[in-house]
């Protein structure tokens, strides 16, 4: 297996949606791209981390559960959509192994 390249991360990056909603860590990937020359180095060393060893630090996985309404007023689960809120480095880490 070859080692995560910089091109990479930096690709996967630029293929997010700027404006995502923020994970439990409060960033959108627009922070990650005004600043990438100023952190991709450690964003960098995060992801090949994660690949060498095989696991991320759990409270950098924590993720969000949040409930969004489908109608107006809904009055039972049937009428939410649950979506996840993830960590940027996270996703990036996830958009990197599937590329």
């Amino acid at each position: 297996m070859s080692t995560v390249t910089k091109q990479e991360v930096y690709q996967a990056l630029m293929n997010m949606k700027s404006y995502k909603a923020p994970g439990p860590d409060g960033f959108q990937p627009i922070f990650y791209k005004m600043f990438w020359k100023d952190i991709g180095d450690d964003v960098l060393k995060f992801v090949k981390t994660a690949f060498e060893i095989g696991s991320i630090d759990p409270q950098v996985a924590e993720s969000l559960m949040i409930l969004l309404p489908k109608a107006d007023n809904p009055t039972s689960f049937k009428e939410f959509r649950p979506i996840s809120l993830s960590n940027v480095t996270c996703k990036l880490v996830s958009k990197v192994l599937v590329n």
